[in-house]
């Protein structure tokens, strides 16, 4: 089980950009996901992606 919670910086186990936890869905089958935002710094354009809650770590800065 996660302690990943809404709010929280997180970043990919694998590595990537910080991103903003927008929102926790939990589901009964334990495989939780996480509605993550951040910045393409490229074109200052927001993204927004699902993903895994248990791919991903709280950032460490």
């Amino acid at each position: 089980m996660s302690n990943i919670k809404k709010g929280d910086i997180v970043c990919l186990k694998s590595g990537g950009p910080e991103m903003t936890v927008q929102e926790i869905t939990k589901f009964t089958d334990g495989f939780d996901k996480a509605t993550c935002v951040w910045f393409n710094n490229a074109n200052e354009e927001a993204l927004t992606k699902v993903f895994d809650i248990e791919a991903l770590k709280i950032s460490s800065n």
